[in-house]
C-alpha cells in the first residue's frame, strides 16, 4: 500500500455501539487547500491507544526538531 502524509484536521472520533463490538472511527480532512478525507476505523480499545502513542510520540518528536531548528 502506497500512502502520503499532508497537513490534515482531525475532523470528527466516534464509537459505534454495533451488535457484534464497539468500533471507533476517526476522520481527518486535508488541509492547505487540497480535498480529500481520510477515515480511519479501529476494532479495539488497543488499537486507539496505540495510534494515539505513536501519534503523541510523532508531536513530541516534532516539537524536538522545531526547538532545534
Amino acid at each position: 500500500m502506497n500512502t502520503s502524509i499532508h497537513s490534515t484536521k482531525l475532523e470528527a472520533v466516534q464509537a459505534s455501539d454495533s451488535s457484534l463490538e464497539v468500533t471507533g472511527m476517526a476522520s481527518f480532512a486535508e488541509q492547505g487547500g487540497r480535498t480529500g478525507t481520510l477515515s480511519m476505523f479501529f476494532d479495539s480499545a488497543d488499537d486507539v491507544q496505540a495510534a494515539a502513542n505513536g501519534l503523541a510520540s510523532l508531536a513530541k518528536q516534532m516539537r524536538v526538531e522545531r526547538e532545534v531548528a
